[in-house]
């Protein structure tokens, strides 16, 4: 009697399905560390911001007149994943920055920090998206 060598069309289906599963549990997940990245360049780019807002009030005594671009050099993050505005215009005595991701970031969308250092997101909270 001869011997077959190979695979069965039945085994092969089992082991891509395996696979199917594996990816199936994989991408989430691995999107969702991709999106902690990008927001780590936000975040950085917002604290490297309120710092130099910071040294723009002990020049000026006021926040009046702060502009992103001119403190930053441009506005957007350094990875080019956030979009850096003020919520508002600054006045003499504080500010809101925020920081609008460039593709949509379902878990926390937008960020902010205020003058006082109140961190904040606008889809999830700020303990999880900080």
């Amino acid at each position: 009697m001869k011997k077959n060598k190979g695979f069965t069309l039945v085994e092969l289906m089992i082991v891509i399905a395996i696979i199917g599963i594996i990816a199936s549990v994989a991408y989430p997940a691995m999107t969702s560390y991709v999106k902690a990245g990008e927001r780590a360049d936000g975040i950085a780019s917002m604290l490297k911001l309120s710092q130099l807002m910071e040294k723009y009030y002990l020049v000026n005594s006021t926040y009046v007149g702060a502009d992103v671009s001119t403190l930053m050099g441009t506005a957007t993050s350094k990875e080019g994943k956030f979009t850096l505005a003020f919520e508002g215009v600054p006045d003499a005595y504080g500010y809101v920055l925020k920081a609008t991701p460039v593709k949509t970031d379902d878990e926390c969308g937008y960020l902010t920090i205020s003058s006082l250092g109140k961190k904040a997101a606008s889809k999830g909270s700020a303990d999880l998206c900080w």
